[in-house]
């Protein structure tokens, strides 16, 4: 094995889109915490509760149309929320939280 690790084609987009739409001291909800700071150099959580992902992150990376390990928002709540979609795909969605005061 040389060492280099291969992404998942699915995973990619969303780690791109991280790295692309979030500055480096950004921190992410993401279902795997610890594989997003590999692939993006971003601090990650990994948190279910909507909640405390308001107030301890900056961007939430969301599978969509999963409840695996992750915040489950429809569009409609994320927006209501506050929350901004900073980029999309088939498969994830790039949210923005609102900043709390």
């Amino acid at each position: 094995m040389n060492g280099k690790r291969s992404i998942d084609p699915t995973v990619s987009p969303v780690f791109a889109a991280v790295q692309e739409h979030t500055p480096p001291e950004a921190v992410v909800v993401f279902f795997r915490a610890r594989t997003m700071t590999l692939y993006t150099d971003r601090r990650a959580l990994q948190l279910m509760d909507v909640k405390r992902m308001l107030q301890r992150a900056d961007y939430y990376a969301q599978l969509r149309n999963s409840d695996y390990s992750q915040p489950v928002l429809t569009q409609d709540q994320a927006i209501a929320l506050g929350m901004e979609e900073v980029w999309s795909d088939a498969k994830w969605i790039l949210w923005k939280l609102p900043a709390l005061n």
